[in-house]
């Protein structure tokens, strides 16, 4: 089975070089691009319907309508406790400062601080992929 990374994070650029860096390192990676957190929880409640939820779902905390805890608050009420799929939360803002009010979502792996350079994230992203 193909391994399937989602990216939410309303900044367009933001989703097109990451995509373009992970491809680069990892050609066969699915990855399914949102710059809408509604739309994202709606094909969250479409893929879990399905039984094909992603491995790893990677999510800019700063978004609306919803941001990215709001987020992933909602799509951890959706599925059973026994759900594998893993999630990270990154922001521009250094994780200290919001990473206490995400101490309760049960499918986050990780908080991180944006790195610079797209590379080193979709390096990251793929260590967290377990592929």
């Amino acid at each position: 089975m193909k391994a399937v990374l989602w990216i939410i994070d309303d900044d367009e650029d933001e989703l097109f070089l990451l995509q373009k860096n992970l491809l680069r390192l990892k050609p066969a990676l699915k990855i399914v691009g949102f710059s809408n957190s509604e739309l994202a929880l709606d094909a969250w409640k479409d893929a879990f319907q399905q039984g094909s939820l992603p491995h790893l779902v990677y999510s800019d905390l700063n978004m609306l309508p919803l941001n990215g805890i709001e987020l992933f608050q909602a799509m951890e009420a959706l599925v059973p406790a026994s759900c594998s799929t893993r999630m990270i939360l990154a922001s521009g803002l250094l994780p200290s400062d919001w990473s206490t009010r995400v101490q309760s979502l049960r499918l986050l792996t990780a908080t991180i601080h944006k790195p610079n350079q797209y590379c080193e994230l979709a390096q990251l992203l793929i260590s967290w992929m377990q592929v």
